[in-house]
């Protein structure tokens, strides 16, 4: 879990934290987690632990005081989470919803996450611009869905804790696909996917999916970009 939102969250911010307790208290009971706060720099508060009452008592003690996104604390959780002892890996990212910024690059994060195949959720704040209409400031939303994730906004209180719930609720019941590709190469490179679906007399849907992944090459690294 990610705090990097910003004191400009104001009145949300309380919210927020609600929400991170609802998507603990919501989770598997073999999850692990760890949490990384953002002022000055991103630092790993807790590390990986099974034990809620730890990370619970770290979220309340937020203080709202946090800069803007930012993609040095999302490359830094990426890396924490490239010794993950569980196959499945998610970073939830509570953001403020302002610009991104810092030594790493969007490019860069995205690029980790698709190697270490971390699935994002992104819960911002209501951005609205003068037009009324809801404003998306920072490609950080497009890193967070191109790697399968998805931008939740929530307009309410009860929506912030309904959200921190639904993406426990949600990780609990993914259907994995896969497939076995024709290009037998092992190179290291990257390959584009493209997920449809094909279905007639059903509610429309929404599907969440990477848009690619790295081949191994013969070492198991992956090729340089």
């Amino acid at each position: 879990i990610l705090f990097g939102a910003a004191g400009t969250m104001g009145d949300n911010f309380p919210l927020a934290k609600a929400a991170a307790l609802s998507f603990l208290k919501a989770g598997h009971l073999e999850n692990e987690y760890f949490l990384v706060e953002f002022n000055d720099k991103p630092e790993v508060v807790e590390d990986y632990t099974h034990d809620l009452s730890k990370l619970e008592n770290h979220v309340q003690s937020l203080h709202g005081k946090l800069n803007d996104g930012d993609y040095d604390a999302m490359y830094l959780a990426l890396e924490k989470l490239r010794n993950a002892a569980n196959p499945r890996k998610v970073l939830l990212v509570f953001t403020s919803g302002g610009d991104m910024k810092g030594s790493h690059n969007a490019a860069r994060v995205r690029d980790l996450a698709r190697q270490l195949d971390v699935q994002i959720y992104g819960i911002t704040q209501p951005d609205i611009d003068v037009h009324g209409n809801l404003a998306r400031t920072t490609d950080g939303f497009e890193v967070i869905e191109s790697v399968g994730g998805e931008v939740l906004v929530p307009n309410s209180g009860p929506d912030f804790l309904n959200t921190g719930r639904r993406i426990a609720v949600a990780l609990r019941n993914q259907y994995i696909l896969g497939y076995r590709s024709t290009n037998p190469s092992h190179d290291g490179k990257y390959r584009s996917l493209e997920v449809k679906l094909a279905v007639t007399g059903a509610p429309e849907l929404t599907v969440h999916t990477r848009n690619g992944y790295y081949a191994k090459s013969p070492e198991g690294q992956i090729a340089p970009r």
